[in-house]
């Protein structure tokens, strides 16, 4: 594979540093001019497989231009695949084939992009910049949702969290038999004289629903669902919804009048 000399336009990616993987001496001399003349920084060449992963180990190169005929155990294709789904580096594939078993040979390696020689300068410019940009596309979608799978599992452990504190709290109402289960002293003070009813307004208020929309569910007016809620509020010496709540998470009660 050989490469026409390019013209000495920096690129765009200058600075990242790109790994040439190609056993044939004279075109890995071509690719390490046109990219050095392009404002990259070589790593390599490698002429094999085995070369190429302790390169990649030493220098963690952004991207790699691979041959996909490589001679030895592992080819061109087979080390694409390696580099981008164990090493996370992207890869460009060299080759001089175009016809269709040669590119459904290279779908299962996914790589970055594919230049078919010969190719000039600004073919091999164009290649190596949109794989670095989809490249640094796909690892910051990868944090955003790292980001946002952390964000999930915080929500979760504060859902787990409320539900089993409104566990505690509808085993405050006291069962047929007259008794009331143990739970938390601090609890028990708090909640121990509410209703069915009022227990269950306290878990649908903590479940995030509206006052219409609890009168909907339970099948009641506003009007009812309010007087409720002043019931539950007196009864737990609360002032608000946001107090109640507040009750509902653990958090301290407020200062009561007396204090």
């Amino acid at each position: 594979m050989t490469a026409r000399r390019p013209s000495t336009q920096p690129s765009a990616g200058a600075g990242a540093s790109i790994l040439i993987v190609e056993d044939e001496g004279t075109t890995a001399q071509d690719l390490r001019r046109a990219l050095t003349d392009l404002g990259y920084r070589v790593v390599g060449p490698a002429a094999s497989a085995s070369a190429a992963i302790d390169l990649v180990t030493k220098e963690r190169p952004h991207l790699a231009l691979v041959d996909i005929r490589l001679a030895g155990p592992i080819d061109g294709i087979g080390l694409a695949a390696e580099l981008r789904h164990k090493h996370s580096v992207p890869v460009v594939c060299l080759t001089a084939q175009s016809d269709r078993e040669t590119v459904d040979h290279l779908k299962t390696a996914a790589p970055h992009g594919c230049l078919i020689t010969p190719f000039d300068a600004g073919q091999l410019r164009v290649a190596v910049e949109l794989a670095l940009h989809n490249a640094a596309i796909e690892r910051a979608t990868r944090q955003e949702l790292s980001g946002e799978r952390a964000k999930v599992h915080e929500l979760e452990t504060r859902t787990e969290l409320l539900e089993d504190r409104l566990q505690e709290i509808a085993g405050l109402v006291s069962d047929p038999t007259g008794e009331t289960p143990a739970v938390g002293f601090g609890l028990q003070n708090r909640f121990r004289g509410l209703s069915r009813r009022e227990v269950e307004i306290v878990r649908l208020l903590a479940e995030g629903r509206r006052v219409a929309a609890i009168a909907r569910d339970l099948d009641l007016s506003v009007h009812t669902v309010r007087n409720h809620l002043r019931a539950i509020f007196r009864k737990l010496e609360l002032h608000s919804q946001e107090e109640l709540l507040d009750a509902v998470r653990g958090a301290p009660p407020g200062p009561t009048a007396s204090e």
